[in-house]
């Protein structure tokens, strides 16, 4: 029962006594019954409703921390997979980039694993119910294309480390020696050249790609989340002077 019922029935018992002409010591013994106990209603009913808006704001100030924090660990992983593949470009492809011998001057590196940096896109869901909802199937897509390049750089490691190279040594080709790509391709045969060829053509474009769409993708996702939480400071891009 509200505030206001309680007062209009009050009000309804008093009009009603009062044309029955009911006696003076009727109407306070009815006041003072009637008052103490509508104030413990009217006190109940306030503390009740103060809990629950407590208890709501602080539900809803949880869960944005959670979703705050589930933008910035998305843009965290983001900026790793940007690094890695940076790195990689800077650090393997450039300084071969233009050379003839790159099938081979195009070093081989360990194997990367994918596994530390996916996204959460659970975290994320909260996006589902905002007008920025089709960042996620841009996130999805995004780590997708991450894990392609991953799978074509140790791809071509592999057959870089394992097979190529065995050949070479055995047709007298020593790492460092300059070879002709009909000498390549003699000591490996056509079919590992062909493979060492295409990979290391893979492996260019979808680094040089990656890098950047993952760079589009997470402006858009600080944008995005900037927007729904226009106090916080999200993680940024910044340009690295140190490859």
């Amino acid at each position: 029962m509200s505030v206001a019922n309680c007062a209009g029935c009050f009000l309804d018992d008093w009009h009603e006594l009062s044309d029955q002409n009911v006696d003076k010591e009727t109407i306070e013994l009815l006041l003072k019954d009637f008052l103490p106990a509508a104030a413990t209603l009217i006190a109940a009913f306030l503390g009740s409703w103060f809990a629950f808006r407590f208890a709501s704001h602080e539900k809803k100030k949880e869960q944005t921390k959670k979703d705050i924090a589930a933008g910035d660990r998305a843009l965290f992983v983001l900026l790793r997979q940007f690094n890695e593949l940076l790195v990689y470009q800077k650090k393997i492809i450039d300084p071969t980039r233009n050379s003839p011998a790159r099938l081979i001057a195009m070093e081989p590196i360990a194997r990367r694993d994918s596994h530390d940096l996916r996204i959460d896109t659970e975290g994320l869901y909260f996006l589902l119910e905002t007008p920025h909802k089709g960042i996620l199937m841009e996130l999805v897509i995004e780590e997708q294309r991450f894990k392609e390049a991953l799978s074509c750089i140790n791809n071509r490691s592999d057959l870089h480390i394992h097979e190529i190279q065995p050949l070479m040594e055995q047709a007298g080709l020593t790492h460092g020696t300059t070879c002709t790509s009909e000498e390549l391709e003699r000591a490996v045969g056509n079919r590992r050249y062909m493979l060492l060829h295409l990979g290391t053509e893979a492996v260019i474009s979808h680094v040089d790609q990656s890098i950047v769409s993952i760079k589009s993708v997470a402006d858009k996702l600080h944008a995005v989340m900037k927007k729904l939480f226009p106090k916080h400071k999200f993680i940024t891009f910044e340009a690295r002077n140190d490859l």
